[in-house]
Parts: structure tokens; sequence; C-alpha cells
């Protein structure tokens, strides 16, 4: 069966033939029929990068790996002239989606992932889809997170995810007798500073946001902090959808990016899940209605605390709630925390995810190249006006 997909005329900037040479070798900024090297009209179809990237790379993946020829036609209104592409792993080097992580797509769905030039950089399920109910954690007085966080989500395609704003709790404001029950993380310990403010801000913001979650009879709910950061190659590869097609009737908690503190004790569940040992941060995680009064009681019940006994919130999870066997992760994170101010410690801090917050910049930056930049590609043949359409096999 012959494999067929489009670029059509909104995603064709312009289009201009000349008769200079072709140029030599392999120019990997550069699609050259044939490898010839002669005076013959040179065509220049200006299109999106990214159009033309996901296309190919896509394309590529279904011809298999040894193939490297891809045949053209370029399509106007009186003709059809056929030529060859060639040396698609060139441009495959320009995507985020590497060949092993493309889905399977039938004909269809690639001709529908090209037909839509928003979204094609990363034809991935869209958080607003996956997720009807998202709470988002935000204290009043940093409203400048969420002007920070809509950025993000535009920059990685995500522009469109809704989340419900609710404020934060400010360990400022509550008494001193309350502050005092919290206990100072070890890392406060180490700088010599205090965080029990914050620590206590935040778990009463998570079980409010649990508390609100059960109030409203909502079957399943995201929660996320105004710190979230999603990674864009992972989006990419869908994680999400099949770390939910995979999850077992009686899940309780999935985090969607986390900070292991035992990793050897982390368990394999299925292709995308694992059962972590001792799960840290609380950036992003999805909860299931049959784990919404556990949540509570556990909680509630460390507020009662003696002085200094009191946990943080992902120390309850990592230490308690992990016993009821109930509690994923994807084993890739596809949120992370983003570095700056800590609302808890009250300083500039990296945090747990030095590594993957490099790579998101990386991969942001590649994404602003990708869509904003135009790409030759270069055919041979006769002048040719008016390009519709180029339409791959």
């Amino acid at each position: 069966m012959s494999l067929v997909s489009y670029l059509n005329k909104n995603q064709i900037i312009s289009s201009e033939a000349t008769t200079l040479p072709l140029s030599k070798g392999n120019n990997k900024n550069r699609l050259l029929l044939n490898g010839v090297h002669d005076n013959k009209t040179r065509i220049n179809v200006w299109v999106f990068w990214a159009t033309l990237i996901e296309l190919v790379d896509r394309l590529g993946h279904k011809l298999g790996y040894e193939r490297k020829w891809v045949k053209i036609k370029i399509q106007t209104t009186n003709n059809k002239i056929e030529y060859v592409l060639l040396n698609i792993n060139s441009l495959c080097k320009r995507t985020l989606l590497k060949r092993k992580e493309v889905l399977s797509k039938t004909i269809d769905e690639l001709s529908n992932i090209i037909a839509n030039p928003v979204n094609v950089v990363f034809y991935c399920k869209k958080l607003k889809e996956l997720f009807p109910h998202v709470l988002l954690i935000n204290l009043d007085h940093k409203k400048d997170r969420l002007a920070s966080l809509r950025e993000h989500l535009k920059k990685v395609g995500q522009s469109d995810f809704v989340y419900e704003r609710i404020s934060g709790v400010s360990g400022k404001e509550l008494p001193l007798r309350e502050i005092s029950r919290m206990s100072r993380s070890d890392n406060a310990k180490r700088h010599g500073s205090d965080d029990r403010t914050g620590r206590l801000g935040c778990l009463l913001s998570h079980l409010s946001a649990i508390k609100l979650a059960k109030a409203r009879g909502l079957p399943s709910v995201l929660i996320c902090e105004d710190d979230v950061r999603f990674m864009p190659h992972n989006l990419a590869k869908n994680d999400i959808q099949k770390a939910l097609n995979e999850l077992p009737e009686e899940w309780g908690i999935l985090f969607l990016g986390y900070y292991e503190v035992e990793k050897e004790r982390t368990e394999s569940y299925s292709d995308h899940l694992i059962k972590p040992a001792c799960p840290y941060d609380m950036h992003a995680y999805f909860v299931n209605a049959s784990m919404y009064d556990e949540f509570i009681e556990k909680f509630e019940s460390e507020l009662k605390k003696d002085d200094g006994c009191m946990r943080a919130c992902d120390v309850v999870i990592a230490e308690d709630m992990t016993k009821t066997g109930r509690i994923y992760a994807l084993k890739e994170n596809v949120a992370i925390q983003d570095e700056g101010v800590s609302s808890i410690l009250n300083c500039y801090v990296s945090g747990n995810y030095t590594r993957e917050v490099r790579r998101l910049k990386e991969d942001i930056s590649l994404l602003e190249t990708i869509r904003s930049k135009p790409m030759s590609v270069v055919l041979k043949g006769p002048e040719i006006a008016n390009i519709s359409h180029l339409i791959f096999q």
C-alpha cells in the first residue's frame, strides 16, 4: 500500500525557480534531488520547518529505518510532476521527536496531522482533554507566576490548557503556635534557614484542594502548583495518555513528575508506569476520588501532631500513603518544577530537576526556531508557478 501525505497551500509560504547549479554533496540543511550536480532549474519551495520535519520524520518511520528515499509530486492546478526527496535522516536531526519515539499512525491520521500546522510539532493528546478537572495552587501575592505559566504553556503548544486557580495558604499569616508544630526540612537545616511556614502553608493548600474536589464530587482531579513545567519531548510521546490507559481500576494517585529519594526501591508496573518508593514534590499529581478520604484523613492527622513533629505533605505521601500500593508515577517526568525563588524556602533554588530544566530550555529554544523559520525544499525540474500542494509518497 502506498504511503501518501500532503503539504497544502496553507503550509507553503512561497516558491521560486532559478537556474543556479544544485549544491554539491550532502548538505544537511537542504534536501537534494538524486544527489546530482548539474545546471538544471532548481525549485525552492518555502515551507514551515515544523510541517516538513514532522511529515518526513513520520513517513520515514512508516517506511522503515533502512529506506532513505521518499517520492514527491508537485501539484498545481494544471499538472503533476514527480520528483524524489532524499536523505530524510538529515531532517530527523532537527526535530524533538526521535524515530523510536514516533507513534505509528495510519495514513488518514498522518494527513490530519499535516493539515493542522498549529499542532504539527507535537501531535499529542491535549492536556485539557486528558484532565477535565484541574486545580492550580497559587499564592495571592504571586500572580506573576500565573503569567509565567501561561507563557510556558504557549511555548509548548498547550495554551488551551484549562485550570481553576485556587488561593494557596500563606504560612506567614498562620499563628506561631501552629507553625511550631511543623518540622524543618533537612535542606533548611543544612542552610541554617527556617522553612516551617512554607511547609505548613503547602500542606494546608493541598489539603484544601482535595477537600474542594471531594465537595464538588469530582471523579478525579489534577492538582498543580504554579511552578509546574511540562516537558515537550515527553508530551510529544503521549506518555500521559499511555500511562492513563495502563492504570489499574483501583489506582489512587498518579504523579506526572516527582523526585525519587530511593530509586533502588522503585518497581516497574507497566510500559509507562512505575510504583515509586519515596516520591517527593507535589507540583503535578492526579488523584482518584476513591483516594480523597484517605488523603484528607492523613493530612488532618498530621496537623494534630506535637511541636516539631509535623511532616511536609509530600513526606506524608512518601512515607505513609505509598504503603497502600495505589501510588503510581510516570517512568519519565512529563511535569517538573521550574527553578526560581521558592515560596517555601524564600530563596532561589534550582530544585531537584536541574538537568530537566536545562533540557526544557533547549527544547523551547529549538521550538521557537522551528515555528518561526521557513525551510527551503530543493527540487529539480522546470519552472512551475503557483504550487498548491506537495504530495509525499
